[in-house]
C-alpha cells in the first residue's frame, strides 16, 4: 500500500478516449497539488458477461494499460470482475479503494455503480467517503461537438465505419493490431502484394467490412496504406474474416512481426467484382486514393490530441475543445 495516499480513478476504460483521459489528468492535477499519487483501477469483465450485443473492446487489456501507463500515473491495477462482483458496497470500499489504494480522494463518472448488483452509486460513496474519510469528485458527462463522448458511442462509430469520426472522440487514431501470418498470396498475384493480419483473441470490435486508407507502425517508422476488412467475395469462398494491408511502396519479409495499423479514413465498402482485372482497377483507384489522402492531410494526422475542457454549470456538462 502506498504511504502518501493516492487520488483514484475508477471505470473500464476502454479505448483510453478523450474523457478518460481528462478524468486521469483531473487525478494527476490533484495528486501533484497535494503532494499524493495517481492510481487508476481498471476493471477485467470476463468474455462471458458482455451482453449478445455487445460490439467487442476497442483496444485489449494490455494495450489499455500501455496507454494509461503512458499518460504518467503512479500506478494501475486491474480489477477482475469475477473477484470483486459479490462485494458489497462497503466491502468495496474497505477492500478496494482503502486497503488496495490507500484512496484519500475518488474521482468518477457520474453514472459510476460499484458493489454486489450495482447497488452503490456516487451518493453512497459519498456516505461512505465520510465515513471513512475520503473525498469524492462526480466528473458530468463530456461532450465533444454535442455528442456524449463514450466507448459505447467509440464502438458504434467503429462499426458503422465512420472512422473518422471515432478517431476524434478517441483522440487519436483507432488502430488493429496484430501478427503478420502466411496468407494464399492473391494480393502478390494482382500486383499489390498485403499483409495479413492475425488478430488477438480477446473480443475486439470489428470494424465495418471494406477499404480503408490506414498509416503501418512497423519498427519504429509508419507507412502509408490500404487496408481491406472482409471475405474477398471476388477470389474467395472462405467466409473467415481477414485483414489484409497493402503498403505503398514497401517491400521487405514482415512474417511473424506484430504490426499496428492505424485507420485514418473509410474509401468504400466490401464489393464483389465481375472479374479480376475489375478487382484489380479497383484496387489501383483505392491506392491513388490513398496517396490523395496522404498528400492532403498528412499534417493533420496527430498520434495524441491537445485537449482542454469547457465547464457548463449550468447543463451540468464538460465540453472538449483542442488546443
Amino acid at each position: 500500500m502506498n504511504k502518501k495516499g493516492s487520488i483514484v480513478t475508477v471505470g473500464v476504460f476502454d479505448g483510453v478516449h478523450m474523457g478518460h483521459r481528462i478524468i486521469i489528468k483531473k487525478a494527476q492535477e490533484e495528486a501533484k497539488q497535494y503532494g499524493l499519487n495517481t492510481h487508476v483501477l481498471s476493471i477485467i469483465y470476463p468474455f462471458d458477461y458482455y451482453k449478445k450485443n455487445f460490439k467487442g473492446l476497442i483496444i485489449t487489456p494490455a494495450e489499455r494499460l500501455e496507454k494509461i501507463e503512458n499518460l504518467g500515473v503512479d500506478s494501475v491495477t486491474f480489477l477482475d470482475l469475477v473477484e470483486i462482483k459479490n462485494l458489497s458496497p462497503e466491502e468495496f470500499v474497505k477492500d478496494i479503494l482503502l486497503k488496495l489504494a490507500n484512496t484519500v480522494k475518488v474521482i468518477v463518472g457520474h453514472d459510476f455503480k460499484f458493489g454486489r448488483d450495482r447497488k452503490g452509486d456516487v451518493n453512497f460513496l459519498r456516505f461512505l467517503g465520510n465515513k471513512y474519510g475520503f473525498s469524492v469528485c462526480e466528473v458530468p458527462p463530456i461532450f465533444h461537438k454535442n455528442k456524449r463522448i463514450s466507448s459505447t458511442f467509440i464502438r458504434e462509430l467503429i462499426s458503422d465505419g465512420r472512422i473518422d469520426e471515432a478517431n476524434e472522440f478517441l483522440g487519436e487514431p483507432y488502430h488493429i493490431s496484430g501478427v503478420v501470418v502466411e496468407g494464399k498470396r492473391l494480393g502478390r498475384k494482382l500486383g499489390f502484394p498485403t499483409i495479413n493480419i492475425r488478430r488477438p483473441n480477446e473480443r475486439l470490435v470489428v470494424p465495418k467490412n471494406g477499404v480503408y486508407v490506414v498509416r503501418v507502425y512497423i519498427d519504429g517508422d509508419y507507412f502509408p496504406g490500404v487496408m481491406n476488412i472482409g471475405l474477398n467475395p471476388t477470389v474467395s469462398d472462405d467466409q473467415n474474416l481477414k485483414y489484409e494491408v497493402y503498403i505503398i511502396d514497401f517491400s521487405g519479409d514482415l512474417y511473424n512481426k506484430k504490426v499496428k495499423v492505424q485507420l485514418l479514413d473509410f474509401l468504400r465498402g466490401e464489393e464483389k467484382f465481375k472479374n479480376i482485372e475489375e478487382l484489380k482497377e479497383k484496387i489501383r483507384e483505392d491506392v491513388e486514393r490513398a496517396r490523395r489522402f496522404f498528400n492532403h492531410n498528412l499534417q493533420t494526422v496527430k498520434e495524441d490530441r491537445e485537449i482542454e475542457v469547457q465547464v457548463d454549470s449550468d447543463r451540468f456538462r464538460w465540453y472538449v475543445v483542442e488546443r
